[in-house]
């Protein structure tokens, strides 16, 4: 199947593929079994954004990375699966993404999140952090849960001054980085105790409905 089947340049391209990868599918000639139709769908936005992928283009470079990263299911109560995850390939688009041309900050920040994520999955602990310290030092959407993550690893691995470095200024926008912080203070870990802040952060996060 041609990739200039769906479309005549990348941006449209992309535009179909991510369509259809959220099960809104077209019309096959010939074909009459949703299931055989899907099939082709897939195959399709699959083999496009690849061409576009391998043509540089960052859109369809981190839409195939992402959805390989997750896979793809359809909606309704009886969903089934499009796309499997492919953890070596959403590597290895999510590197090519980090070199190519008119990336975005999000692109690029949850590039460097996916990547840190995938090298925690390969059990490579400093690949885990050294792709997390990037993204939360990034400008981007998920530069907080990045931050977060990042402390959380730092607190986990017994590195309590790293984390509350992190924690202190990531708390007044991440909810979960304020409960972090209040153990940080409960217990006297990398900051000095203070159990009348940690309690006030604690009651901060349960008055805010979470």
């Amino acid at each position: 199947m041609e990739h200039n089947l769906l479309a005549d340049n990348a941006d449209d391209a992309l535009s179909i593929c991510q369509s259809i990868l959220k099960g809104n599918f077209i019309p096959v000639d010939g074909i009459t079994v949703k299931k055989q139709a899907q099939k082709i769908n897939i195959e399709m936005a699959l083999e496009t954004l690849t061409h576009y992928a391998d043509t540089g283009h960052a859109g369809s470079i981190f839409e195939i990375a992402d959805t390989y990263f997750s896979g793809k299911i359809t909606k309704g109560p009886f969903p089934s699966v499009l796309v499997m995850p492919n953890f070596l390939l959403s590597e290895q688009y999510f590197l090519l993404l980090l070199s190519a041309e008119k990336v975005t900050d999000d692109q690029h920040g949850l590039a460097l999140f996916r990547l840190a994520m995938l090298r925690k999955f390969a059990n490579d602990l400093d690949g885990h952090e050294e792709y997390l310290t990037q993204s939360a030092n990034g400008s981007h959407s998920t530069k907080a849960n990045a931050t977060h993550i990042l402390a959380t690893y730092f607190y986990n691995t017994q590195r309590y001054d790293e984390a509350v470095k992190l924690l202190i200024p990531n708390s007044a926008t991440h909810l979960y980085s304020k409960v972090l912080l209040s153990f940080c203070y409960q217990n006297g870990f990398g900051v000095e105790q203070n159990t009348e802040l940690a309690t006030k952060l604690q009651n901060e996060f349960i008055d805010s409905g979470n």
